[in-house]
């Protein structure tokens, strides 16, 4: 992102390096709906911050844990498995052939949020080069580009402006599904979820959907992964 100042990281730089990216910055958390626009964005922490953390900071994960039941969020393997946060299997877990499955759907919707950060960098291009400015400037830099991106999917879709009512007035406009199991269209059970620390019989569900439905990771996307690690000397 660009050089950070002693004084404005209280003399710890190294919390503003990022080892993935190679460089200082700024670690920023978003939400996006399926058209890639940004319901949640932030500016919340130094970079080396894991996103777990970084995403407890940002007070929306009290938000999430507090939705209704069979509503959930998808995430990659940085953030911990909830009933309202589905993360991939991983280890030797995802080596499980339904669990594979679930992954690889899974996969698909979490790549929105990819496509939104792709999109936003893209358009702006300001965010392709390091921005030597304060962290404070950066931060606003960064928040403005995030408005301007919704704004102009939305004229894209003619939609009017997308209205921020704020993370402490989010209301969820549920719809349901005419004779689904209790309602909840959204998700395929009729049980009664009790929360489990630890676990996520939420995601439980999902994977026994995925299995009883038959399906699988398609075989080109199973033929990509393997000729990605072999070409890094995985396999």
């Amino acid at each position: 992102m660009g050089y950070v100042l002693p004084k404005e990281c209280k003399n710890n730089p190294r919390a503003y390096f990022s080892g993935h990216y190679g460089t200082t910055g700024l670690n920023c958390q978003g939400v996006c709906d399926s058209d890639l626009r940004f319901l949640h964005f932030s500016v919340i922490a130094p970079g080396k911050t894991p996103d777990c953390k970084a995403y407890e900071n940002t007070g929306l994960s009290n938000i999430v844990e507090n939705l209704p039941s069979g509503l959930y969020f998808v995430g990659d393997a940085a953030y911990m498995l909830t009933e309202h946060m589905l993360v991939p299997f991983t280890g030797a877990e995802k080596q499980d052939v339904e669990k594979d499955a679930y992954n690889f759907f899974q996969s698909q919707i979490r790549i929105r949020i990819e496509m939104a950060f792709g999109r936003l960098t893209t358009k702006w291009r300001i965010l392709r080069r390091k921005l030597e400015s304060s962290l404070k400037v950066s931060s606003k830099v960064l928040s403005a580009c995030a408005m301007l991106h919704n704004f102009v999917i939305n004229r894209q879709l003619g939609r009017e402006e997308f209205v921020d009512h704020g993370a402490g007035d989010c209301n969820l406009e549920i719809v349901v599904m005419v004779d689904s199991p209790l309602g909840w269209g959204y998700l395929p059970t009729v049980e009664a979820l009790v929360p489990i620390a630890g676990t996520s019989q939420t995601r439980d569900i999902v994977l026994r959907k995925v299995t009883r439905e038959g399906l699988r990771r398609p075989a080109h996307n199973v033929e990509r992964r393997r000729l990605e690690l072999h070409d890094i000397d995985l396999m």
